[in-house]
């Protein structure tokens, strides 16, 4: 999660919103 946190403050918002999704389809990672 801390990934997340860190895109969404560099303005990456895309990348978070991706990995979001992905870790939505695959919660076990």
């Amino acid at each position: 999660m801390k990934v997340v946190i860190c895109a969404g403050t560099h303005g990456n918002e895309r990348t978070g919103i991706w990995l979001l999704k992905k870790w939505q389809r695959h919660p076990e990672l």
